[in-house]
């Protein structure tokens, strides 16, 4: 029984972790792209 309950545990922590890691791969060009876009707003309001 014990073996069981760590194995589902074992089973949740990966399926968290590889959604994690699907959600940063997903999400980190858009917030990179984000970011770029506020840096340029930054730095041609900086040049006006």
């Amino acid at each position: 029984m014990r073996d069981h309950i760590l194995f589902a545990t074992a089973f949740a922590l990966l399926i968290s972790f590889s959604v994690s890691v699907a959600l940063v791969s997903w999400a980190a060009p858009i917030t990179a792209q984000a970011i770029s876009l506020d840096v340029q707003k930054y730095i041609d309001g900086w040049q006006l």
